[in-house]
């Protein structure tokens, strides 16, 4: 299921595509690199760790779920 989502590390739009299984791939604007994953539960997962050039380790991981029937509840 691909999504729109946003770089932990420098906030640049990236397409990725979520499953069980955890993947990998390079956020074209700063270089970092993204590590996500989905949970059955519907919990979403990314990991961003900087390039290996730079000498700081620093690993940013966020945890969200995204709300379902939000667009039920809207109506007006």
């Amino acid at each position: 299921m691909k999504k729109k989502r946003y770089c932990v590390m420098c906030a640049g739009e990236n397409i990725l595509d979520f499953g069980l299984r955890e993947k990998q791939s390079v956020c074209p604007h700063c270089g970092a690199i993204l590590r996500f994953k989905q949970s059955i539960f519907g919990k979403k997962t990314i990991s961003a760790q900087r390039p290996t050039e730079e000498d700081d380790n620093t690993v940013i991981t966020v945890q969200y779920k995204s709300p379902k029937g939000v667009a039920n509840h809207a109506r007006v």
